[in-house]
């Protein structure tokens, strides 16, 4: 039985996290399991989400009559679909698809309104948080027998060489294993205590996540669609306030808090990537600031 010492597969997909399609779409078709996987929404911040609603309802109410019809709903679940990698919508679901819309016109109007919209959004979240808590759940039940079977002196905690005992049959080296504990031995007793496991696993989780962000931007088309998401004001540079708004953003993509984060390191960030010091960055500057930035995260990559 394979054991995955990373979290469950949290890794955003950028073409669904960029675009504000609601999650509870990808329910009516593909249930919570596999609709759980495909990207986390900041579920904690209220105002974000309302706007997230707002333009939600917007792009799927095409004719711009202030109501969602079954055809756009349909429209816009495929664009969803597409836009995470999955076959679209199969005509035995539409039945299926008709009665959840009906659920959700709750004055049988035949549309869906604002309110209407907002409330399916709200079960959304709610059945998404759901669905990450149990398959979060269902893997720390059984990395807890993993990791019971690997304390071989029984004393609640796991040193190198009894972790390195219990994992090496799933292909993880020492130099892994030293990596896992550095991340997890917050007390730096050498031994990990199961909540130290955990949180372990969430970190090297998180790294992995940032690289593979990283990883997402590394060709010119794609540096410059970034560039110009950023450009908020479409003025060929990003000033500090665009670039906080993207720091912002980048940290609630890979479950941060961008309101812990220190205002002189963004500021410090952003003076790396404004080399002239000019107060905006360039496209030039961008470019080469994200090369930078992947390089340094390829010469120190190292995770499980």
């Amino acid at each position: 039985v394979a054991v995955d010492l990373n979290r469950p597969d949290l890794t955003t997909q950028m073409a669904v996290a960029r675009t504000p399609l609601l999650l509870l779409l990808l329910f009516s078709v593909l249930g919570a399991e596999a609709a759980g996987k495909l990207g986390k929404l900041n579920m904690g911040d209220e105002v974000e989400m309302s706007q997230q609603q707002k333009e939600a309802f917007a792009q799927a109410d095409a004719n711009n009559d202030g109501q969602i019809a079954f055809d756009e709903y349909i429209a816009m679940l495929e664009q969803t679909l597409k836009a995470a990698g999955r076959e679209g919508i199969a005509p035995e679901q539409m039945a299926e698809l008709q009665g959840a819309f009906q659920q959700v016109d709750t004055d049988g109007s035949g549309g869906m309104s604002v309110a209407e919209w907002q409330a399916m959004a709200a079960a959304g979240m709610e059945k998404a948080k759901e669905a990450e808590k149990a398959q979060e759940e269902a893997a720390n039940l059984k990395l807890k027998a993993v990791y019971d079977d690997s304390d071989a002196n029984k004393d609640g905690k796991l040193s190198q060489e009894e972790m390195l005992g219990g994992f090496a049959q799933y292909g993880y080296t020492a130099e892994q294993i030293a990596l896992f504990f550095g991340a997890g031995d917050v007390d730096t007793d050498g031994l990990l205590t199961f909540p130290e496991f955990l949180h372990a696993r969430t970190e090297m989780q998180r790294k992995k996540e940032v690289e593979e962000l990283m990883g997402a931007v590394q060709s010119d088309a794609q540096q410059e669609q970034a560039f110009k998401e950023a450009d908020a004001n479409n003025d060929g540079a990003i000033t500090l306030l665009e670039y906080e708004q993207v720091f912002a953003e980048f940290m609630k993509t890979v479950g941060g808090k961008p309101e812990d984060v220190d205002p002189k390191l963004v500021l410090d960030n952003f003076q790396q990537y404004d080399t002239d010091r000019n107060g905006g960055v360039s496209m030039g500057e961008w470019k080469a600031a994200l090369h930078a930035s992947a390089q340094e995260a390829a010469a120190g990559k190292s995770e499980l």
